[in-house]
């Protein structure tokens, strides 16, 4: 669930999780110091974004299940707003297609 949840950033973000972190520098800033990857404040207060924090929290325990993820997933759609900022492809996307 974890790295499903850095797949979705990496898809909301458009960026790299950790682009520029040697491996040893991820290992560090993921399993020492709890760190994740930031995002601004449009996308964590999206839904897809809360999505994705409640997917990469610390205690894996506090994690959805996959099931629950897909019925969650199921019910979000890209906001046009922020279907502008995001690669063309994802333009007008729905993500439960």
């Amino acid at each position: 669930v974890y790295a499903f949840a850095i797949l979705g950033w990496e898809l909301l973000c458009a960026q790299e999780a950790w682009a520029g972190y040697t491996d040893l520098c991820k290992l560090k800033a993921v399993c020492v110091e709890n760190k994740r990857p930031s995002m601004d404040e449009k996308a964590s207060k999206s839904r897809l974004g809360k999505l994705i924090q409640e997917a990469w929290a610390q205690d894996p325990a506090q994690r959805p299940s996959f099931e629950a993820l897909r019925e969650k997933l199921s019910q979000l759609s890209i906001p046009k707003q922020l279907a502008k900022e995001v690669p063309s492809y994802w333009s007008g996307q729905d993500l439960d297609q």
